[in-house]
């Protein structure tokens, strides 16, 4: 009975955002933003339920919860859901993000509310669906809610940016959707019916140049979205120039996909090609870590310092996954998680300081800690979780990416070591910058209600910096079931099933609980 949460979920976003769009056209009066806050409450309960529900669930599998409906069984199209521990945590965050995010905004239009359920929707899609084409689906289906939101922002280099966005986003998915037809085609010609239901797609036997074509084109597609260089033009100026709320959505929530994406699909499906490029993507993640980290440096606006911070954290995401360890690929998914949790602070902070003042500029703000001491000391707080202090959830996780990617590429991890340097650089410089000095403005401080929205966020990146074992633990399980599932699709003697059993504890050495030797697989 529990599994049927999953299509739950998607269905009360749906309805949810039909029902907000129908009370708009009808021109019929209700406080929509409070009916969003009630709904999106229940909405982050429901995924609650879930997660517990995955914790607890009897079958220990790798996707858990399992609902599946017959669509066109014909054509190999089937609503097939799913979670795993990866995706179980996402579902809860992200509905923790779109509730802040909804008692932050002070958006007006319905039309808004609405459009946010509909992308709260396709994000739950996305992360639950095992079939391929299904994903597609919800993967792109938030491009349309996305695009009128971006859209109705009247500056014409905003439009601009949000036009450059939508084409990048459509190409690359172009290259993913053609890689998932051949994949659907090449099952029905060696076994006589269509399928693209994950699980049933590893059993496809692929040349070595198919295998390679395939994983580019689901790369490519998850790269433009994570964003990683040379794909992250069209990332700035949409963040810094979107409305506040949705700048948040945008940092905190939609980058997540291009990362579980190369997991889940790209890596899952091809693991041997990820093992060919495991060089090449360290090299692109380190490119991204230094060079947004470089460019974050030299800006003049706080929403473009952030927005290039973010490019530069996410670098360390794929910096793990490109390690292939197993222990890597563990950290790089933990850093999506904490890269929500303060991508979300940050830019509501961010969108406080235009929202009251209606200036974007660095040098436009100073001495804010004198009246503002609420706001000051949640933006100083998260400036510091930005740039991996420790005892915060981001230490845990660029830890050990760089402990264990410095195992397999140490000369490339070194020099991704550098965006951690500059970070602090540009991050303290901030600080420094808009909350000390001479006092040139009035500005109004944060109300006790908004710094009591804003206090979970702290309080998760707290606990998961103190205490990062549970979580960790349960993505080394679900690493874990990936590998064993997949083993055997490598040519690769280092390809390897897991052996033993590792812990995290609160001090972040691994703990292999049969041998001190490294045991979970020299390369995933």
């Amino acid at each position: 009975m529990l599994s049927i949460a999953l299509p739950l979920l998607i269905l009360i976003g749906l309805i949810t955002s039909v029902v907000i769009f129908t009370f708009t056209y009808t021109k019929r009066s209700f406080d929509v933003r409070n009916f969003s806050i009630k709904l999106s409450f229940f909405y982050f309960v429901l995924t609650i339920v879930v997660f517990l529900s995955y914790v607890n669930h009897p079958i220990h599998s790798l996707f858990r919860l399992f609902f599946g409906v017959d669509w066109f069984s014909s054509f190999g199209i089937n609503l097939t859901l799913g979670v795993d521990a990866i995706s179980s945590i996402l579902l809860l965050i992200n509905s923790l993000i779109f509730f802040i995010i909804i008692l932050f905004s002070k958006e007006k239009k319905p039309s808004f509310y609405g459009f946010l359920f509909l992308i709260q929707t396709s994000i739950v899609g996305a992360l639950c669906s095992l079939n391929l084409l299904v994903f597609y689906f919800f993967y792109e289906l938030m491009l349309f809610p996305l695009y009128y939101l971006l859209l109705s922002n009247k500056d014409k280099e905003a439009r601009t940016a949000s036009v450059k966005f939508i084409l990048y986003t459509l190409g690359s998915s172009l290259f993913m959707l053609l890689a998932i037809l051949y994949c659907g085609l090449q099952y029905y010609n060696q076994n006589g019916v269509f399928s693209f239901y994950i699980m049933d797609l590893l059993s496809l036997n692929f040349d070595q140049t198919e295998e390679r074509l395939l994983f580019l084109g689901f790369f490519v597609a998850f790269a433009v979205k994570a964003p990683i260089f040379p794909f992250h033009t069209w990332l700035p100026k949409v963040y810094s120039l979107s409305s506040s709320s949705l700048s948040t959505l945008m940092a905190g929530v939609l980058f997540q996909l291009g990362i579980y994406g190369i997991y889940r699909f790209a890596y899952f499906l091809f693991p041997q090609v990820a093992l060919d490029f495991g060089f090449i993507l360290a090299i692109l993640a380190t490119i991204t870590i230094v060079y947004a980290a470089l460019i974050a440096w030299v800006q003049k606006e706080v929403k473009l310092v952030l927005a290039y911070a973010s490019i530069s954290h996410i670098g360390f995401s794929v910096l793990g996954l490109s390690a292939l360890t197993q222990g890597a690929i563990v950290g790089g998914i933990f850093q999506i998680f904490t890269h929500i949790l303060i991508a979300t602070g940050l830019f509501i902070l961010a969108g406080i300081m235009f929202d009251r003042t209606g200036k974007r500029e660095i040098d436009s703000f100073s001495g804010l800690a004198s009246n503002a001491p609420i706001f000051s000391f949640f933006f100083l707080v998260f400036s510091l979780t930005a740039i991996s202090v420790p005892l915060t959830a981001s230490f845990v996780g660029e830890f050990i990416v760089l402990i264990e990617s410095f195992k397999v590429q140490p000369i490339i991890t070194s020099v991704a070591v550098l965006g951690v340097i500059i970070g602090a650089i540009y991050m303290l410089s901030l600080c420094k910058k808009v909350l000390f000095g001479t006092q040139e403005n009035t500005f109004n401080d944060i109300s006790k209600r908004e710094a009591l929205y804003l206090s979970p966020i702290l309080l998760l990146i707290l606990v998961f910096g103190v205490y990062p074992k549970p979580v960790l633990n349960m993505l080394e399980s679900s690493i874990s079931a990936q590998v064993q599932s997949t083993n055997g699709r490598t040519g690769s003697e280092q390809y390897v099933k897991p052996q033993g059993k590792r812990e995290y504890d609160s001090s972040l050495r691994l703990i292999n609980a049969k041998t001190k030797n490294r045991v979970q697989g020299e390369a995933f």
